[in-house]
């Protein structure tokens, strides 16, 4: 076993493999007709195939999504179709894009991570992000986005039930 070991070792190299990462891509279609064939995605990580990927708008909120897990070594590229074939997708310059008309993404400094609905063919979100519970000290009543920031009350006290002291509530 250990011959076969060390012969893989030389053979193929020690490499350590990036654990992939759940994405959820989103795009807002408020602006759009939607096609009768969906909206789909395309890109680097699936080939480029305009047809392959499809995106849901599951409550009717115009915010299509689809979750892809990607390995975060890598960079990628890709843009969103109106449809399920090349002439119907968007051409994206600015902040979001990678200066080709295609959208980019470098998930190495991320973990499963909910991305911006960007409005198709922008650069642009119609979200506001925030903490949308209202428990939280932080809530945010505007917010559409649940960016994850939501900041709860520490209650000091005691925690030790055996003390004639002690609340339930303490932190």
């Amino acid at each position: 076993m250990r011959s076969l070991m060390f012969f893989m070792c030389i053979m193929f190299g020690v490499k350590s493999f990036a654990q992939n990462i759940d994405i959820t891509f989103r795009v807002d279609m408020q602006y759009q007709s939607v096609s009768q064939n969906g909206v789909h995605i395309a890109g680097s990580f699936q080939g480029w195939d305009p047809s392959s990927t499809p995106l849901e708008d599951l409550d009717g909120d115009n915010i299509y999504e689809v979750v892809l897990s990607v390995d975060p070594s890598f960079t990628y590229e890709y843009k969103y179709i109106n449809g399920n074939s090349w002439g119907a997708d968007e051409s994206v310059w600015g902040g979001c894009a990678a200066g080709n008309g295609n959208r980019f993404l470098d998930p190495s400094s991320l973990t499963n991570t909910i991305l911006p609905a960007y409005v198709f063919n922008s650069c642009a979100t119609t979200e506001v992000p925030g903490c949308m519970d209202q428990l939280a000290d932080n809530y945010n009543p505007g917010a559409t986005f649940d960016d994850g920031s939501c900041v709860y009350p520490f209650v000091l006290g005691c925690t030790d039930p055996n003390a004639d002291n002690y609340d339930s509530a303490a932190d």
